[in-house]
């Protein structure tokens, strides 16, 4: 999910910045969020199969050392 996360606060983050410097991006700043979202999607599903993997294969890796 962090993943997911990132590009969702860079697409808010650049949305924003695109919507408040002028009024007229307004509706490209709409757009880039729009464009953000499936690779919003495809980077969270990603990640979640990586980590299910690792979690397989790799236990120790989402363990605390003693």
């Amino acid at each position: 999910m962090v993943g997911a996360a990132s590009i969702l606060a860079s697409g808010v983050l650049a949305a924003l910045a695109l919507a408040l410097s002028e009024r007229s991006f307004a509706g490209v700043a709409g757009l880039l969020f729009a464009a953000h979202t499936p690779l919003m999607i495809v980077e969270g599903i990603l990640t979640s199969g990586i980590a299910a993997f690792l979690a397989r294969v790799r236990p120790e890796l989402f363990t605390e050392p003693d």
